[in-house]
């Protein structure tokens, strides 16, 4: 990550900064044509761990890093 990913997390907030994660992991998906089942599958996380942090941008932070 450069200096300019790195200061523009800086003004974040937490959630906002979770919600643009969650963002990123679903367009990624879509890029590779994964289901979320498969998306969880690969990630050893459960269906409804993806489906939680998808809608209300939770996630412990090992599943996070699962990612």
């Amino acid at each position: 990550m450069d200096n300019d990913n790195i200061l523009a997390l800086i003004n974040k907030t937490p959630n906002t900064l979770m919600q643009s994660i969650a963002e990123g992991v679903k367009q990624r998906r879509l890029e590779l044509n994964w289901t979320q089942k498969i998306l969880a599958t690969k990630a050893g996380i459960p269906l409804a761990t993806y489906r939680r942090f998808k809608s209300h941008s939770e996630i412990s932070l090992l599943g996070l890093v699962r990612f």
